[in-house]
């Protein structure tokens, strides 16, 4: 299973998927329940890219938003 790297924002895209699941007055519990995402992967807030993106698919959040540029190289 392919893991995110760190051009992806993990930290904040998950902070966001819990406030999706709080402010529809969910658990946990039942936002890995409704996005088929196993609550250990939710709690551990390390995704693969397969359950990001259920995760988007289920909150409604685009991935896109939480990629990272690329730092610029520079000329010596």
């Amino acid at each position: 299973m392919k893991t995110l790297s760190h051009a992806f924002d993990t930290a904040k895209f998950m902070e966001h998927v819990e406030v999706v699941w709080r402010s529809r007055k969910m658990s946990m519990r039942d936002a890995a329940e409704a996005s088929g995402v196993p609550v250990s992967t939710i709690s551990r807030r390390n995704p693969s890219l397969q359950n990001a993106a259920a995760l988007a698919s289920w909150s409604g959040l685009s991935l896109d938003s939480y990629f990272l540029a690329a730092p610029e190289e520079t000329e010596k």
